[in-house]
């Protein structure tokens, strides 16, 4: 993966800007949103019911404290998808 940014903010900030919010998480905990490509290569999406077969970009949001992740999103352009769902 090809890191293209890393930014420090609060959860909140993450999840206002998102719209994903967890109320496990406290809004004052600090979050790394590291953002990058996956230029080539197979990732599996969708709980591995789809395959992005280049240029994915990746969006992780990790506890600033413990390196733990908080999730991750995988955006895949249209053309480069496999899906193994009808």
């Amino acid at each position: 993966m090809q890191i293209t940014e890393a930014k420090l903010t609060t959860y909140e900030e993450f999840a206002a800007k998102t719209g994903e919010y967890k109320s496990s998480i406290s809004n004052n905990r600090m979050v790394w949103i590291v953002t990058g490509f996956v230029h080539q290569g197979e990732l599996r999406m969708s709980k591995g019911r789809s395959v992005c077969t280049d240029n994915a970009k990746l969006v992780e949001v990790m506890d600033a404290e413990t390196g733990d992740s908080f999730g991750r999103s995988i955006y895949c352009p249209p053309n480069n998808v496999i899906n193994f769902m009808p």
